[in-house]
Order: C-alpha cells, then structure tokens, then sequence
C-alpha cells in the first residue's frame, strides 16, 4: 500500500510496473488529493503489468487477494469527512 498527495503519478505508473514484475499480487495507492484508491491485481510479470486496475471512491469495498475473506471499506483509509 503507497499513500499518495503528490506521488500519485509515480506511484500509479512506475511502482505498479516494479510491484507487478516482482509478481505482487495487489498493489495499493491511497489518493489523499482525490479522497480515492487505485487497486490493482492480476499480475502479470513478465509483461510487469496489472490485469486489472479499478479506481475507487468512497462508499466501495474490495477484497484482499491475499486473505479473501477480508474486506476493506475505501472510507476507512481515507481521512474522515468534514
């Protein structure tokens, strides 16, 4: 998981190109500028890509590749509203 206010761009581009050629299996970027969180999974790294990258807002919940039965709710790393 990165957390990004003015890394965005390199974490989104640069780190998910390491993170998927090292074969990580999800790859997480918390957008404090934009209260959203970029998910990327599927691996593939030999191409060092993602499969899948899906951006989310508040509300929405996903689930972690590497424990299944845990889901994560976008709001609870986001800073509280207002």
């Amino acid at each position: 998981v990165e957390v990004a206010v003015s890394s965005l761009r390199q974490d989104v581009l640069t780190k998910a190109i390491i993170y998927a050629g090292a074969n990580v299996p999800q790859y997480c970027v918390i957008d404090l500028r934009h209260e959203r969180v970029h998910v990327f999974d599927r691996p593939d790294p030999v191409r060092r890509q993602y499969a899948r990258a899906v951006i989310l807002e508040r509300g929405a919940r996903f689930q972690l590749t590497a424990f299944p039965d845990v889901e994560v709710a976008i709001d609870a790393w986001l800073p509280p509203l207002a």
